[in-house]
């Protein structure tokens, strides 16, 4: 036979089989013919390579193809996220310049004027904050609690913080948890003092205490001596 006898030769022929190209009429009938058990070989041979062994190169293939698409994707997202990042922070810049009126922070009262203007609210509304979540946002922004809003706790937190509705909330819990840390910091530093204060403040009262019996007693023999009288 013209497709068998050497390595090579067969391995041309298995290539064969496996393209499809005449293999049932050309090459597995003779042999079938020969020696009919090779039938099974060849069902075996076919089914493996066709249905098995080519389906996991097709999967393979189109799995790489979905990575470099969904890789290009992300990239697509992550730039983007960057270029939106970037326009929220001009735009939060301009607010803050606004608002402040050529100062280094926001008052209280600077923020409700600006509260009322359109487009500091067409600012806020493109980071998904509405008008109610606005009259309680200088507390939460104001993060050291000095009554006024510097350019880093203005960006930061509304950068960051309050691009949506839960994430504000979230800052706001973690500004309210920071102060009473703080504050409970403070009363810790003094309470040494505290302690002192109220020992001088007993000692005080024990000492008054002894100054009235004193008197009490003073009075007492008083009396007593003029009724001897």
């Amino acid at each position: 036979m013209d497709h068998w006898g050497t390595t090579a030769r067969s391995m041309l022929t298995l290539y064969q089989v496996q393209t499809g190209d005449s293999w049932a009429s050309g090459v597995a009938r003779p042999v079938v013919a020969h020696k009919p058990v090779l039938a099974l070989f060849f069902v075996g041979y076919v089914a493996v390579i066709n249905i098995c062994v080519l389906n996991v190169i097709v999967a393979i293939m189109v799995e790489n193809v979905m990575k470099s698409t969904m890789i290009e994707t992300e990239e697509e997202k992550q730039r983007w996220a960057a270029e939106r990042e970037q326009r929220i922070f001009t735009e939060i810049l301009r607010v803050f310049r606004t608002t402040a009126q050529g100062d280094a922070s926001i008052s209280r009262d600077e923020w409700q004027d600006a509260m009322a203007d359109s487009d500091t609210k067409a600012v806020f509304s493109s980071l998904n904050i509405t008008s109610n979540q606005l009259e309680m946002m200088f507390d939460v922004v104001d993060i050291d609690g000095s009554g006024s809003i510097d350019l880093p706790e203005f960006i930061e937190s509304i950068r960051y913080g309050l691009r949506e509705v839960r994430s504000m909330d979230i800052n706001a819990i973690q500004v309210d948890l920071w102060r009473m840390s703080t504050a409970i910091s403070h009363q810790l530093e003094h309470l040494p003092e505290i302690h002192a204060a109220r020992a001088d403040v007993h000692c005080g009262i024990a000492a008054l205490r002894a100054d009235v019996q004193a008197l009490k007693a003073k009075a007492w023999s008083g009396g007593s001596a003029m009724e001897e009288c």
